[in-house]
C-alpha cells in the first residue's frame, strides 16, 4: 500500500488489487480523521472495489502453518484456516498452532484446533500423515 497524503482534510492511498491478473491500482481517498472511504478510482470490476474496501476497514488473512505428528511416516502435516481471520488474529492464532501435537493417521480435513484464539474458525490439517509402520 502506498500512502499519498494531501494537505487537505484527506489522504490519498494507492492500493495494487489482488483479486485477479489485473493488478489495477486502486486510488483510494479517506478522510485523515475518521479514516472513512471517500472514493474508490480505477478499480475495473466490482470485486477490485470491495477487496480495497474490506482491506481497509477490515484486513482477513487465511493463516497457513505446519503441526507436528507423533508416530507419522512424517514428522510434519500442514494446516490451514478454513477461514480468513483478522489480520490482528494472526500472532495469537501461530501461537495456538505452535503448540499443537497431532498423533498419526491425520488425514486431509480433519479438525486440529477449534476457535483458535477466539477466531470462530477451525484449523484444519492439508496433507494426509500415514502412521509409521513398525517393521521387525
Amino acid at each position: 500500500m502506498e500512502q499519498n497524503t494531501s494537505d487537505s482534510d484527506h489522504a490519498v492511498e494507492n492500493l495494487t488489487c489482488i483479486v485477479c491478473p489485473r493488478s489495477c491500482v486502486i486510488k483510494v481517498e479517506r478522510d485523515k480523521e475518521t479514516g472513512s472511504i471517500i472514493s474508490l478510482d480505477n478499480a475495473l470490476c466490482k470485486r477490485g472495489k470491495v477487496w480495497a474496501t474490506r482491506e481497509l476497514l477490515n484486513p482477513v488473512r487465511i493463516v497457513c502453518s505446519s503441526v507436528r505428528v507423533l508416530g507419522g511416516a512424517e514428522s510434519l502435516t500442514g494446516v490451514k484456516t478454513d477461514q480468513p481471520v483478522p489480520k490482528e488474529k494472526i500472532i495469537p492464532v501461530m501461537n495456538v498452532i505452535r503448540n499443537c501435537v497431532m498423533r498419526a493417521p491425520v488425514s486431509v480435513g480433519d479438525m486440529v484446533i477449534e476457535n483458535p484464539a477466539d477466531t470462530q474458525c477451525r484449523i484444519i490439517a492439508t496433507r494426509s500423515v500415514a502412521a509409521r509402520q513398525i517393521t521387525g
